[in-house]
């Protein structure tokens, strides 16, 4: 008997807070800070990108640093625009995403996860 993968690809909404408000436990650990919640988020949105069943990767952020530091990763950012909160941040990425296909499979991921690899997101998903 053959096996037929019936899975969706998905695509993934991953908000990340003001670089001067994100991982605050870890300040001091790296300056600038930005620096280290910018190597976090493009560690995540690698492994994201090169995941096979993930379709797009879209990134939910009010710094401006944030789209300038993924340019030419495959990743979208879209402007978070003052919204209250991490949920608020997923509903605004998750409404972008199913403008564009109203049937697409819409999953969220943390912005922090340095030691994620593309193998593992891919069964997870």
């Amino acid at each position: 008997m053959e096996f037929v993968d019936h899975r969706v690809p998905v695509d993934l909404v991953v908000p990340i807070k003001r670089l001067d408000r994100a991982k605050s436990r870890l300040r001091g650990a790296v300056e600038p800070h930005a620096d280290l919640v910018l190597a976090l988020l493009l560690d995540t949105v690698t492994a994201a990108v090169a995941a096979e069943g993930v379709r797009r990767v879209l990134v939910v952020c009010e710094d401006t640093r944030v789209p300038a530091a993924l340019r030419g990763t495959g990743v979208e950012c879209v402007d978070e625009r003052g919204l209250p909160g991490l949920n608020a941040a997923l509903a605004h990425g998750a409404g972008v995403l199913r403008e564009r296909d109203p049937r697409g499979v819409v999953g969220a991921l943390q912005a922090d996860l340095p030691a994620l690899r593309s193998k593992e997101l891919a069964e997870a998903v």
